[in-house]
Parts: C-alpha cells; structure tokens; sequence
C-alpha cells in the first residue's frame, strides 16, 4: 500500500510504500496524489519512501509506471529513499520522467532527500 505520509505540505509529497504494490494501491493512491498537485502553488517534489517496500506485482509495476508517466508534469523533483533492492526500479522511474530530476537515496540518508526537496 502506498499512504500519504503527515509530511506532506504544499509543493512537497511524502509517499511511503508498505509491503507489495498491487494495481489496486495505485487506484486508490492516484487521485489523493492529483488533488495534491492541483493544490500545490507549483510543481511538486516527490519523496518515495520505499524503506517497506517489498515489491510489486505484475499489475503494480505496470501502474506504477503509467501513473509517473502521466504524473511526470507535477513533478519537478523526486527523491526515491530505498535500499540497494530497489535502486534499478528508481532508475527506470527516473526514465519515464525525463523533464524531472530524480536522486536514488539510500535508507540512512533519508533526512538528506528530505533536505534536497526543500532547498
């Protein structure tokens, strides 16, 4: 499941991802996420917190990346916040969002993510 993390405040997005994403995470997820970036008063910056992730489905990866492709234009930065696990799925992330600037962070430098999506 993906929640909205108590974080979140106008341009900055705090989404941490618990367990195994399925398709279903992210219909529930996208709406909550375009109200966000309606409200924002500019592009938002997105933190991933993946420090719970365990995977995806087949169904999760694929929405997954249809979401940010379709997203991408909200987003002027995204730091993903993962172990080494993850780190190639950050990057193809990164490709689907080729006008946003996407940093891969590892878990103990989450506060440093944390601090680049606020400057």
């Amino acid at each position: 499941m993906y929640e909205i993390t108590p974080e979140t405040r106008d341009r900055l997005v705090v989404m941490k991802a618990i367990g195994r994403l399925t398709a279903t995470d992210y219909e529930i997820i996208r709406p909550r996420f375009e109200q966000l970036a309606a409200a924002a008063s500019g592009p938002l910056h997105v933190l991933l917190d993946w420090s719970e992730l365990t995977g995806w489905n087949a169904e999760g990866e694929r929405d997954a990346f249809a979401m940010w492709a379709q997203e991408w234009s909200d987003v002027e930065r995204m730091a993903i916040v993962s172990g080494d696990k993850f780190i190639e799925d950050g990057l193809q992330i990164a490709k689907v969002l080729s006008k946003t600037t996407v940093r891969h962070f590892q878990l103990a430098d989450a506060a440093e993510a944390r601090a680049w999506l606020t400057v």
